[in-house]
């Protein structure tokens, strides 16, 4: 429809074309037409999804489906120019922020794991078998070991989620500032995109515009991230190595275990949960991702940053196949209104 009316009339020529703002998308109507039709004003206005038609006389169901079909019917009299408009407008592709989605997974488990982190240790390394428990102290017992599990299988999940974090922020960042000499070389493009996150992270500055300087390898921000992604392949592959991974020695005579350390077996056991799920080190792990992405942030020319923060927390941003450019499309709101009395083409 605005393509036939801009091949028809030209530019929108209506009151609201003057009271958008010409420099983002963020407006309620986006253009407007006001046409003459004999001795009345058609106003012609389109919205984000729809198309409102405010006449200036009455209107029966009757005449509303007369005019949509006659302006239907005129498409193909204009068609090769209706074309030529459909051509020259830019044409983006909206796809989900793999980033947005998983930060926002993690921030939630994030959450969970602090909130009850303290509580689910609270009888850690007490002894319950020294002394007789009221019914009160069992019940808080078992609240206190359901909390805990909670926590740990939030922390598991937060530590296998930390490495997919990293890597979807680095493939933003590279689809963002990536030279389109290599986004034009669509195989030299996929081999920098499908390279090991941290090899891509230090090839950045070179197949990327818009860094001032090298990422620096010997950051602390950076030698954390390191260890993060070197504990990735042994997590995400499910790995079993005994040696490595065990949480505690115990010897047996026979049948007969011999713990090498004492005390309670629900404090012990508590110890042995901390030791296998970690969840202070997982938090710490996902705080210091958090400061690997600034580090990295740190190192783009100034006038890029605001940009590339609002595309990167941007859900559903957008990618002009033309330009091979990444932009943010719309605001972070949904709105939706009409005129009083207005019906849809569907009632008529």
């Amino acid at each position: 429809m605005y393509c036939y009316l801009r091949a028809r009339f030209g530019q929108p020529n209506g009151l609201c074309n003057v009271l958008r703002n010409p420099d983002t998308s963020d407006n309620y109507i986006h253009w407007d037409y006001l046409l003459k039709v004999s001795d009345e004003n058609l106003y012609i206005m389109g919205l984000s999804r729809e198309i409102q038609f405010v006449p200036s006389e009455a209107m029966t169901d009757t005449n509303w489906r007369a005019l949509l079909a006659n302006i239907r019917g005129d498409f193909g009299r204009v068609g090769r120019e209706k074309s030529r408009v459909l051509d020259g407008l830019e044409k983006w592709l909206v796809f989900p922020n793999r980033y947005v989605q998983i930060a926002n997974a993690c921030a939630d488990l994030h959450g969970s794991v602090v909130t009850n982190m303290d509580g689910a240790s609270s009888f850690k390394g007490r002894s319950f078998q020294t002394k007789r428990e009221s019914s009160a102290q069992a019940k808080e017992r078992e609240k206190v070991a359901e909390r805990a599990m909670e926590v740990y299988d939030k922390a598991l999940q937060l530590s296998l989620l930390i490495p997919v974090l990293a890597e979807a922020f680095i493939n933003m960042l590279a689809l963002m500032l990536c030279k389109k000499e290599i986004k034009r070389n669509k195989r030299h493009f996929e081999h920098f995109m499908r390279q090991n996150v941290d090899t891509k992270v230090f090839d950045l500055p070179y197949k990327c515009d818009g860094f001032r300087k090298s990422i620096p390898t010997d950051a602390e921000s950076i030698v954390h991230f390191k260890r993060i992604m070197d504990r990735r392949n042994h997590a995400i592959h499910g790995n079993v190595d005994p040696e490595k991974d065990n949480i505690e020695v115990v010897y047996f005579d026979g049948k007969i275990p011999l713990f090498k350390d004492g005390g309670d077996n629900v404090g012990r056991y508590q110890d042995a949960m901390e030791r296998m799920y970690r969840p202070r080190e997982v938090i710490r792990d996902y705080e210091g991702v958090f400061l690997f992405f600034e580090e990295v942030i740190a190192c783009l020319e100034p006038r890029l940053v605001p940009d590339v923060r609002t595309i990167m927390e941007d859900p559903l941003p957008g990618y002009d196949v033309g330009r091979r450019v990444t932009g943010n499309l719309f605001p972070q709101n949904t709105i939706v209104g009409q005129l009083p009395g207005m019906k849809y083409d569907d009632e008529l």
